[in-house]
């Protein structure tokens, strides 16, 4: 195996695909974090009636996509979508974050074509439908934090959209604040590296090179 082939065994390419009306926007960030410890999630996309998904529309790195309003609209959209994604060739796995137990046949048919299918939802999800998929994590329900103040919440989201585009979503702490002139003054903070440490649970801090650089460790 060479080592291209060896990176993309490493990391292969996901479409992270969520029935938007079946699991919460308050899951947004640890559906995104499991995914990345999986692979690197190209796609990310959030299936249901925009009128019903509250939330998502607003969560950083989704695209929303309007299914409609028919019975088993997002559901059928979604699998279609999975199909043609994998056989397009643009992904080698496909994330579910769902807890309806419906999409068994979508992860059924995939495993046995050797496609790599992680599902993710919540306890309630029926036991048949996490057996189908080729692994299945739990979303624990995490309990309340105090809301951030509003100036960082808006910053972090700024900083988070920044760094879902970078290579590795990392960059350079000078890069960082060329991408976001005079936000970090407006939001009453004296410097980059102080206003990351503030939110370690968000941001990695590394100072192994000139100036330090941010990791993302995960979507508020």
């Amino acid at each position: 195996m060479n080592m291209l082939s060896a990176v993309a065994v490493a990391s292969p390419r996901l479409a992270l695909l969520v029935d938007g009306e079946n699991l919460s926007a308050a899951f947004a960030g640890r559906v995104i974090s499991r995914s990345l410890a999986q692979g690197n999630p190209v796609i990310r996309r959030v299936y249901g009636d925009a009128a019903r998904v509250s939330g998502w529309d607003a969560a950083p790195g989704f695209k929303l996509v309007h299914a409609g309003r028919g019975k088993n609209a997002a559901d059928m959209l979604l699998c279609i979508e999975a199909m043609a994604l994998v056989q397009s060739g643009q992904v080698e796995g496909v994330v579910v974050a769902s807890s309806d137990g419906d999409f068994s046949h979508l992860a059924t048919h995939l495993r046995e074509a050797g496609v790599l299918v992680i599902g993710l939802g919540e306890a309630k999800a029926p036991e048949h439908w996490r057996k189908c998929c080729s692994k299945f994590e739990v979303l624990a329900v995490e309990a309340a934090v105090p809301p951030l103040p509003k100036g960082d919440a808006a910053l972090i989201a700024e900083v988070v959209k920044v760094l879902m585009q970078a290579e590795g979503h990392r960059l350079p702490l000078t890069k960082l604040g060329q991408a976001l002139p005079g936000l970090l003054k407006s939001a009453g903070h004296a410097s980059w590296s102080r206003f990351l440490r503030a939110y370690p649970t968000h941001f990695a801090l590394c100072m192994d090179q000139p100036g330090g650089a941010v990791t993302l460790h995960r979507l508020p």
